[in-house]
């Protein structure tokens, strides 16, 4: 749609998405290729972290169920 808007010689300078679009790597990516400035939602499980980060998972101490590797 914004490429289209701007087809017919509109100026886009900001989307605006909510948490399905906001979620959405891909869709981040397209906007950030374009130039364009954006405020988008995000749902509450979605994670940030540095692009160097390394996921870990946590020592197993034998208590209780085994830790599972963190996910982004």
């Amino acid at each position: 749609m914004v490429d289209e808007t701007r087809s017919w010689g509109i100026d886009v300078p900001l989307a605006i998405a909510d948490a399905g679009y906001g979620d959405a790597a891909a869709f981040r990516l397209g906007l950030q290729d374009r130039g364009l400035n954006d405020v988008v939602g995000i749902s509450t499980t979605l994670s940030a972290r540095p692009g160097e980060a390394m996921p870990v998972t946590e020592p197993y101490s034998r208590n209780g169920r085994p830790p599972e590797r963190e996910r982004s």
